[in-house]
């Protein structure tokens, strides 16, 4: 167990501080936190492909020969779609990322707490190499 500072708890099994849920990811939540980042990611995927049919369906798009017009069309004609499209874009990757690293940390047996303070428990070096008992 580790001793959260941000909510003042002991948390068995501790792998970090939400600032999303505002509460300890730890051995009770973990399944629960990476279904919710799983599910947001495929949120966020679904959206984006829903957008674009949106956006490309537009039945007063004409036929634009670059996609610099095209571009500047979209911009023009459907600026917030075209301003959420960019968010949600800008998203999908650290969010990716974040799903991607909890799967590894599952799989590897360690908590975000561990894997960045590998150093400092020297039972995680064995052999020459890093790994949970």
């Amino acid at each position: 167990s580790f001793h959260c500072d941000v909510c003042s708890r002991c948390v068995g099994r501790f792998n970090f501080h939400s600032v999303w849920l505002r509460n300890c990811v730890g051995v009770r939540n973990q399944a629960a936190y990476f279904g919710f980042v799983i599910f947001h990611l495929i949120d966020v995927v679904v959206t984006l492909v829903v957008l674009t049919i949106y956006i490309n369906s537009d039945k007063s798009l004409p036929a634009l020969t670059s996609f610099g017009s095209w571009l500047s069309y979209i911009i023009y004609e459907h600026h917030f779609l075209f301003l959420l499209q960019l968010f949600l874009l800008v998203e999908v990757s650290p969010l990716a990322y974040h799903a991607f690293r909890l799967w590894w940390l599952v799989l590897s047996n360690l908590t975000f707490h561990e894997s960045v303070n590998w150093a400092k428990y020297s039972y995680f070096i064995s052999e020459g190499r890093f790994r949970n008992p």
